[in-house]
């Protein structure tokens, strides 16, 4: 087997090199549907012209009399790439194929061996099992959007023109800390390989992959919000595949970043919940600290900071003064902290969230006391029990509402579009309204709405 260089070799067989010098006839036209007959008699060679408009498989039968010997040469579109020939025959009835073909024009030759006869040509064609992705996208800078609703599809290891699609490129745009997951489901002719890159195309490992032939899942948890990319490969053979992701984001939402130091704190007050993020990564980056900044103005018995994460986090918990002194720390593991400091003067304090190992999401209060020790009970978030949002229809009113409650009974729940259609609305019952026009037909706009209570802890519905 040989092959020419930049291209790959068809249906494993070699590729001749014959000069279109020597025609002596202008190609014949081959429709599909049709049969097209012909006679030979010591002729020379008989060309036939085909085109094709989608992946798919190419086949072409020849019905000749028994007294007629002939070679069948299939051509790419330069009529000298051969990509597939039968040897010579006298059988009534011989079949060339081309399995893997891309949109194209192609040729048919017939080549005279001996006696004489008729002969009839029937083409027929096979598309692809799925349609075929937006061509071109095969580099970064070509990716196509891949949503985090609905599955997309595409081709891989279709020839023509003497290139073959090998990679398909995608790119996943996620706004939030969370988990990527990605899943396709495969021909069996095709043999394909999902990576999942950052920005920067750095490859970011995935967990507990899932590579069965007919379908792959790949995912990663860590990751922070970002552009990321999927590459799907052609590792052998051919065929079309569907793909989709899913965005998961983490539990609580993120602290205002950067607040790496003690200069970018984020600033708190006491008595309300605050949450934020450690552990994940973006471009080989991981956010390792965060830091928050609150004054008291009297002096305090006690100053009580409470924690709870979630997800495999493990960090630790300091508390410093406002000329850097290390007051009090806490290393203990588990989803719960707390941390006492007594006799707390007035001033200025600095919490330092370090990661110790893994990552997630966490929650903590800050209570200042002058009483004695007061229990102090960490607020809990809403939670969201709607899991999907109906389609809109264009002109018609529409209404659907985001079942949510809270944990803690006493505490009121309030809803917010963060992202959304310009036409939708939300009241404070957590009724979705509003009516789509025209414009809006055919779009899809991913809808983020925040659920939170008094303290301003909450969590999200997603529909990216």
């Amino acid at each position: 087997m040989v092959a020419r260089v930049g291209k790959i070799l068809l249906f494993g067989l070699s590729c001749c090199m014959f000069a279109t010098a020597s025609l002596s006839q202008t190609p014949q036209v081959l429709q599909f549907g049709t049969t097209t007959s012909g006679t030979m008699n010591r002729d020379s060679d008989h060309w036939f012209q085909i085109t094709t408009t989608l992946d798919g498989s190419l086949t072409i039968t020849i019905r000749s009399d028994s007294t007629l010997t002939t070679m069948l040469y299939l051509y790419d579109h330069d009529m000298t790439t051969q990509m597939v020939f039968q040897s010579a025959s006298s059988s009534p009835l011989k079949t060339i194929a081309g399995k893997n073909l891309s949109p194209g024009i192609y040729y048919l030759k017939i080549h005279y061996y001996g006696g004489e006869g008729k002969y009839a040509i029937s083409p027929d064609f096979s598309e692809a099992s799925y349609r075929n992705d937006n061509e071109p996208n095969n580099t970064t800078e070509q990716a196509l959007r891949l949503k985090t609703s609905g599955s997309l599809t595409g081709h891989l290891g279709f020839y023509g023109g003497g290139f073959t699609d090998k990679d398909d490129w995608w790119q996943i745009d996620t706004i939030l800390d969370g988990s990527i997951y990605v899943t396709a489901e495969v021909d069996s002719t095709l043999g394909m390989t999902l990576t999942l890159f950052d920005e920067n195309l750095v490859e970011r490992p995935v967990m507990d992959p899932s590579l069965e032939p007919a379908q792959q899942t790949i995912h990663r948890d860590n990751l922070a919000m970002g552009t990321y990319y999927v590459r799907a490969h052609c590792d052998s053979g051919y065929g079309s595949y569907t793909i989709s992701s899913q965005v998961i984001p983490a539990a609580y939402l993120n602290d205002s970043e950067p607040n790496d130091d003690t200069i970018n704190a984020q600033e708190i007050v006491p008595e309300k919940t605050f949450t934020g993020h450690l552990g994940y990564s973006d471009c080989g980056i991981s956010d390792i600290i965060d830091y928050y900044r609150f004054t008291i103005t009297s002096r305090y018995n006690d100053l009580i900071i409470r924690s709870e994460t979630l997800g495999k986090l493990e960090f630790n918990l300091y508390l410093f003064d406002n000329k850097g002194n290390r007051l009090k720390y806490t290393t203990e593991k588990g989803a719960s902290k707390v941390l006492h400091y007594y006799e707390a003067d007035p001033g200025t304090y600095y919490i330092q969230m370090l990661q110790d190992t893994g990552y997630g999401s966490y929650a903590f209060v800050v209570t200042a006391s002058t009483a004695t020790q007061p229990e102090v009970i960490v607020n809990n978030p809403p939670v969201i029990l709607s899991t999907t949002l109906p389609d809109a229809s264009i002109d018609q009113p529409y209404e659907y509402r985001i079942i949510a409650q809270d944990p803690d009974k006493d505490n009121v729940v309030s809803y917010e579009i963060l992202e959304g259609p310009a036409w939708l609305g939300i009241n404070n019952s957590g009724v979705l309204g509003g009516t789509p026009d025209s414009d809006d037909a055919g779009s899809y706009i991913p809808v983020l709405i925040r659920v939170y209570d008094q303290n301003n802890l909450g969590c999200l519905f997603n529909t990216m």
